[in-house]
């Protein structure tokens, strides 16, 4: 089942890059750009592609639990 919702662009800080988690299944070689985020639910966010998305994304969670 797909979900879909708008996001407004004020709220878009930048893009990221997301890796699906494959698991133990073999990996579908016709998987594509459009169709790999209908075929996988889970995703790793990768933080580590330049250090302003590693600053960004690590500091950000460390201020959130400092509120808690």
């Amino acid at each position: 089942m797909q979900q879909y919702g708008i996001v407004e662009l004020v709220d878009i800080r930048r893009g990221c890059q997301l890796i699906p988690k494959f698991g133990q299944n073999a990996v579908d070689r016709s998987l594509t750009p459009l169709t790999i985020m209908e075929q996988y639910d889970l995703f790793y966010l990768n933080n580590r592609l330049d250090k302003e998305s590693y600053r960004s994304i690590h500091w950000e969670a460390s201020d959130d639990e400092d509120d808690e």
